[in-house]
């Protein structure tokens, strides 16, 4: 059975990295991405597999997390995504549950606790 795909959408190149590596390292195929338009643009060749998971920033220049996953939506509305930021607050929380993110993680997380929502995800 091939790994399970994961986009990792994230601003900051070493934290990007660092999850790339770190959910590589679980045996899942990670594909990293600067920018939602990054992966969108990605997404949007004939031959782009689908993901299996999206981990992205909440706060991005010019296309958000939230803007991102309703992106998403309209052409893979079952793949989950997992909200990260730095600069939680309950609206927003409860804003990105709402519109269907799977889960919604504040910066800083401990890396096992990435681990076991991506494992509760994906079954």
């Amino acid at each position: 059975m091939p790994a399970r795909a994961i986009f990792v959408v994230e601003d900051d190149a070493d934290f990007r990295e660092m999850l790339g590596e770190y959910l590589g390292s679980l045996g899942y195929a990670v594909q990293a991405f600067a920018s939602g338009e990054e992966a969108l643009a990605h997404l949007r060749r004939a031959s782009a597999p689908a993901p299996d998971l999206v981990v992205s920033d909440l706060n991005m220049p010019r296309l958000s997390g939230l803007q991102l996953m309703r992106e998403l939506r309209a052409t893979l509305p079952d793949v989950p995504v997992i909200l990260m930021t730095a600069f939680g607050n309950p609206q927003v929380a409860e804003q990105a549950a709402r519109e269907g993110a799977a889960a919604y993680l504040e910066k800083p997380f401990r890396l096992p606790e990435l681990r076991d929502l991506v494992r509760r995800i994906l079954g």
